[in-house]
C-alpha cells in the first residue's frame, strides 16, 4: 500500500508528465510516458520518492531527449529548465489543490478529512523541497529532519543532534518546525479531542498551521545554503 507521500509524489509526478508530454516538439504520447515512469517508480524501500519520481521522469523521456529541452540525464530539478519548471508549477498546483480539497471538506463537516488533506499539502512542499537535495522524505519523522536542517542550516543524524541543533536556531526556524508539528499533530487532535471541546475552530488552525509550514519552508530553503 502506497504511503502518503508516495501518493502526493505521484500525484505531482503524473502532472510532470502532462506538461512534458505537451511542451515536446512534436508532442510525445502521454501513455508512453507514463508506461516508462511506472517502469522505474516506486523504488521499493526507497526513503527517496519523490528524488526516485525525478529521475524515472527524465528516464521515460530518454528516447525523446532531443525533443524536450532541458530535460538531462544528470540533473533532476535543480536548475532554471523548462523540466525544472515543470516540477515547480506541478508542486505549487498539488499543494493548492489540496487546500481546497481540504476546504470543501470542513465546509461538508468532514474535518478529519480536511486536516489530512492539508498534511498533504505539506508534505508535497516539503518532499519537493527535500527532493531536490537529496534529503530522506518518505517518512513523517524524515519531515521532521527536513524542518529543523531548513531551521539550522544541519540535516541532522539522529533525534538527540536534532534537539542539540534547535537549541541554537534562529526564531524563523523555530517558528517552521513548531508549525510543522502543529500541523502534522492536527488529525490527531480531531479525531482525539486533544485541543478541542468540538470540531468547530480547527480548519481556521489547521489551515493556518499548513499555510505557514509551507511558506517558511520555502523562504527557509531559497535564503539557506543548508549541509547535508
Amino acid at each position: 500500500m502506497p504511503t502518503r507521500m508516495e501518493r502526493a509524489t505521484e500525484r505531482i509526478a503524473l502532472a510532470v508528465l502532462r506538461r512534458v508530454s505537451a511542451a515536446a516538439e512534436p508532442s510525445l504520447p502521454l501513455e508512453k510516458l507514463e508506461k516508462n515512469f511506472y517502469a522505474g517508480w516506486p523504488t521499493e524501500g526507497s526513503r527517496l520518492p519523490m528524488t526516485d519520481a525525478m529521475r524515472a521522469i527524465l528516464k521515460a523521456a530518454a528516447a525523446d531527449r532531443e525533443r524536450l529541452p532541458g530535460c538531462r540525464d544528470e540533473g533532476q530539478a535543480n536548475e532554471t529548465t523548462p523540466m525544472a519548471n515543470a516540477w515547480e508549477c506541478a508542486v505549487s498546483e498539488a499543494v493548492e489543490e489540496y487546500f481546497a480539497t481540504a476546504h470543501r471538506s470542513f465546509a461538508e463537516g468532514n474535518p478529519m478529512e480536511g486536516t489530512e488533506a492539508l498534511t498533504d499539502a505539506v508534505r508535497a512542499a516539503l518532499g519537493y523541497i527535500a527532493a531536490r537535495r537529496e534529503w530522506p522524505h518518505g517518512t513523517q519523522t524524515d519531515l521532521y529532519d527536513v524542518t529543523t536542517a531548513l531551521a539550522t542550516g544541519t540535516l541532522p543524524e539522529d533525534d538527540d543532534k536534532a534537539s542539540e541543533l534547535l537549541d541554537s536556531a534562529p526564531e524563523e526556524g523555530i517558528d517552521l518546525c513548531s508549525a510543522f508539528a502543529a500541523s502534522m499533530g492536527q488529525p490527531a487532535s480531531v479525531k482525539f479531542g486533544m485541543f478541542y471541546d468540538s470540531r468547530d475552530g480547527c480548519d481556521a488552525d489547521a489551515t493556518m498551521f499548513a499555510r505557514r509550514s509551507i511558506e517558511l519552508a520555502r523562504r527557509l530553503g531559497r535564503e539557506k545554503a543548508v549541509a547535508s
